[in-house]
């Protein structure tokens, strides 16, 4: 799967941010003083995230937010538009996590409005179990040889 749009920098981010901000489709677990939700992160840099979620954000709420290779983070929402919104990280993530978030992540495409769209594509339940796709895998590759064979002994 051809990851690299997930791993260029946001057009037309603000030179005002303090890093590098990049696009990515990360679904997540995020939890506030009320709830736990399911959220989808929709670009990150080390300093913080904007992230989708079924709950309003209100400016100033800290969340927490489980994120790959980190666990638990906490963020401040430090703006809102209802159920998206931008928050910065208590800590900022170090480049070994932010690298695996952003390895991670789904490519992010016009045509994928939420992380369920990205999910459904790479859904574990339909993926087939390692040992069968192994024997695919060289089932193919000895049907391509017994093809080249059949042509090399009927050319000579």
């Amino acid at each position: 799967m051809n990851k690299s749009r997930s791993l260029d920098p946001v057009k037309g981010a603000s030179n005002r941010r303090y890093a590098p901000r990049y696009a990515v489709r990360l679904p997540a677990v995020g939890t506030d003083a009320a709830s736990s939700f399911d959220a989808c992160i929709n670009s990150i840099s080390s300093t913080g995230m904007s992230v989708q979620v079924p709950i309003e954000l209100k400016v100033g709420e800290v969340i927490e937010i489980d994120l790959p290779s980190a666990g638990l983070t906490s963020a401040k929402v430090i703006w809102s538009d209802g159920a998206v919104g931008g928050c910065n990280f208590d800590t900022p993530l170090e480049r070994s996590v932010l690298s695996s978030i952003r390895l991670n992540s789904y490519p992010t495409s016009d045509s994928m409005n939420g992380c369920a769209s990205a999910v459904e594509l790479v859904d574990a339940d339909r993926r087939w179990a390692g040992s069968t796709r192994l024997v695919l895998i060289i089932s193919a590759a000895l049907a391509a040889w017994s093809l080249v064979v059949t042509a090399f002994l009927l050319v000579s």
